[in-house]
């Protein structure tokens, strides 16, 4: 496909495609025309030779004339509808109605197979695009409610919810593409403007732990405290799941304790340590 602008060469291809397939149709109704003539013809000539007015051969005549002209309308078909795909091509089809945000192509500019041209924003909820650092990735995917403000609409905010977010992190800037849909009248809203969002609660406060600072005893998890005279004490904990590197601890530790997260496995009851970095 080639994009052009009006008045182009394109256009005149566009044209002279329409002219075609004009042509390709009358002559389908031409040969369909003809068709029906050779068919009323064979009738008559089949009608004469029972009464033996006509001989065989003029009936074979007439039928292999009806298939001819049935041959010539096959090709005409064949034609109108080939002559109609050229003029589809000519033009660009969105599938859904909506709003074209971008265009993609240039004046001139041949498009391979699957090349986006043109960028349609369909009618219905707004979406705001968002890209959300590693590190709050996890209380993201905890948040059901945030709130938005557009910069060119001071004084007003509305919900959204989060409808999509990317499973991998992009190469380039290591954060993660999220999608968040609002909620509310949005008859103000306009296409491109900027936006702040702002997480909700996102539930009570999760310890978490590094994955090194486990260990097992009696098949309870455990971690190591560090004491005041610093000797290590064993912990037991219960746990509420995983957090990408980090465990997340439901019970068994307050905030602000000293964890061992080196070693776990080679540490005993009331052994002295040293910390290798002042918290």
């Amino acid at each position: 496909m080639r994009v052009a602008h009006p008045n182009s060469v394109a256009d005149q291809a566009a044209i002279q495609a329409a002219i075609q397939a004009a042509i390709r149709r009358a002559q389908e109704e031409a040969a369909r025309t003809d068709l029906t003539l050779a068919t009323a013809d064979l009738k008559r000539a089949e009608a004469l030779r029972r009464d033996r007015f006509v001989s065989d051969a003029n009936v074979d005549r007439q039928r292999a004339t009806v298939k001819a002209a049935q041959a010539r309308l096959d090709a005409a078909v064949a034609q109108v509808r080939q002559a109609s795909n050229a003029l589809d091509f000519q033009h660009l089809r969105a599938d859904t109605a909506g709003v074209v945000i971008a265009v993609d192509a240039e004046a001139g500019q041949v498009l391979a197979v699957g090349q986006t041209a043109i960028r349609v924003a369909q009618h219905g909820d707004f979406e705001v695009a968002v890209s959300i650092p590693e590190q709050d990735l996890e209380r993201a995917r905890r948040n059901q409610d945030w709130t938005v403000t557009l910069s060119g609409l001071p004084g007003r905010h509305w919900s959204a919810r989060v409808r999509e977010l990317a499973p991998a992190a992009d190469p380039a800037s290591r954060t993660f593409a999220a999608r968040l849909t609002l909620r509310g009248d949005t008859s103000a809203v306009a296409y491109g403007m900027s936006a702040t969002v702002r997480a909700g609660d996102a539930g009570p406060l999760q310890l978490r732990i590094p994955r090194s600072a486990l260990f097992s005893r009696d098949g309870q998890p455990r971690v190591w405290l560090v004491e005041g005279d610093g000797t290590v004490r064993s912990q037991p904990i219960t746990l509420g799941g995983l957090g990408g590197e980090d465990v997340i601890v439901r019970d068994g530790l307050a905030v602000g304790a000293r964890v061992v997260t080196a070693g776990a496995n080679l540490l005993r009851e009331d052994q002295p340590v040293r910390l290798i970095a002042q918290p």
